[in-house]
Order: structure tokens, then C-alpha cells, then sequence
């Protein structure tokens, strides 16, 4: 056999070393990292989190961190880049049937969604709403990227009934923008009251739901 075919015979053995890809297990390796990061900066905060804490959780090297992220602070940034759009995807795959009172339900259902995927788990609330706040410039334009995203899904969402008031683009789209920033105070104020003082969950579904009706479907004449 040609020594050319007996080296490519050992790099494609090692690409499938324990039979996955070398693409493969640099995506686990990443996953590892940040699902560990989920874990630290969701329950002991950022600040007081460090890379070598990091990577025993997720049993990766401090070689293989920073293959993947530059800093502590790019990890955050990829984990609520992450957060951010699994959220909005099921955000947005939720389906209402039609029938009366049809914008009203399919608001409180979207609602619904959005409130129990931040709070189900108190590490995604911590980290999506109070972790990835004033982490440096960079971040925080990452951040407020991510409320236009829903932001302007949110414009489009209710294109038909504010089109139905005379309601121009510019206006929709800052009455979405609004709202995006009322939903992030009042989930905000819930999670950092004590345990023992907040409403359920349900109640606050009813209150952020009942404010972005008004907002967007009522309170415009």
C-alpha cells in the first residue's frame, strides 16, 4: 500500500476515533462547555465564576476552552446567543386554533410560552435577564440585538390589527420594541423577589399577558 494512502488511512481512523467525526466531537465539546456554563452562571453568578471551574464541569481541558471561546466572556455571550433563539423558536412555534376571541388566545398562549421557558429553569432567568446585563459593550449590544429580534417579530405579528387602526410602521414597530421592555421588567421583578414573595407563574402569565394586550391589541384607538 502507498505511504500516501497509509496516512490518509490514519487521519480518516482519527477523525472517527470512537466513532464520530472530529467536527462531531469539537460540537459535543462545545455543548459540554455550555451547558456547564448554564450551570455556573446560573447558579453561582458570573462574576464569581472562572474558566478552570468551567471546564471540570464540562471534563474539557482549559486547551480545548479556548479552542472554542476567547474568554469567560465569549462562553456568556455564546450561551445566551443560544438561550436567546431557542427561546424565540418555540416562542413562535406555537400554534392557536382559530375560533372567537383568536388574537387575545394566541397572545396569553405566546405568553405563556415565553414566560415558562425563562422561569421553568431559574438558571435560563438568571442568565438571559440578569447575568448578560452591563458585561461590556460588545455584550450589551448583543443583547439589546436580541429584543429587536423579538421585537420586530412581535411588529409583524400584529401587522393586521394595528394596520386595522391606522397604526403606521414606525408606531407599531416602537409600540413592539415597548413592549419587549415592559415583558423584560415585569419577568425581571419577578424573579428577583424571594421565592416566598413572588405570585405563581400563572399569575404572572395573566399579568404580562393582560399588558401586552393593552399595548398592542386594545390601546391603540
Amino acid at each position: 500500500m502507498p505511504e500516501a494512502s497509509i496516512r490518509d488511512g490514519l487521519r480518516q481512523g482519527e477523525r472517527l476515533r470512537k466513532g464520530r467525526t472530529l467536527a462531531e466531537r469539537r460540537q459535543l465539546r462545545r455543548q459540554a462547555l455550555l451547558d456547564a456554563a448554564l450551570e455556573v452562571f446560573g447558579t453561582k453568578g458570573y462574576a464569581s465564576s472562572s474558566i478552570e471551574e468551567i471546564c471540570r464541569r464540562a471534563s474539557v481541558s482549559s486547551r480545548d476552552f479556548y479552542a472554542e471561546f476567547a474568554n469567560r466572556a465569549a462562553l456568556l455571550s455564546g450561551l445566551g446567543e443560544q438561550l436567546t433563539y431557542r427561546i424565540f423558536q418555540e416562542l413562535t412555534d406555537v400554534r392557536v386554533d382559530e375560533g372567537p376571541d383568536l388574537a387575545s388566545r394566541r397572545t396569553r398562549a405566546r405568553i405563556a410560552q415565553l414566560v415558562h421557558a425563562l422561569v421553568d429553569d431559574p438558571r435560563v432567568a438568571r442568565v438571559a435577564m440578569l447575568e448578560s446585563v452591563g458585561i461590556s459593550a460588545e455584550h450589551e449590544a448583543k443583547r439589546r440585538a436580541a429584543h429587536h429580534l423579538y421585537a420586530r417579530w412581535i411588529s409583524d405579528y400584529v401587522r393586521d390589527e394595528m394596520d386595522a387602526k391606522g397604526v403606521d410602521q414606525r408606531h407599531r414597530d416602537a409600540f413592539a420594541l415597548g413592549l419587549v421592555g415592559a415583558v423584560n421588567e415585569l419577568i425581571v421583578d419577578w424573579v428577583l423577589l424571594p421565592a416566598d414573595e413572588r405570585s405563581g407563574v400563572d399569575e404572572l402569565i395573566d399579568v404580562v399577558a393582560d399588558v401586552a394586550l393593552v399595548m398592542l391589541l386594545r390601546g391603540v384607538d
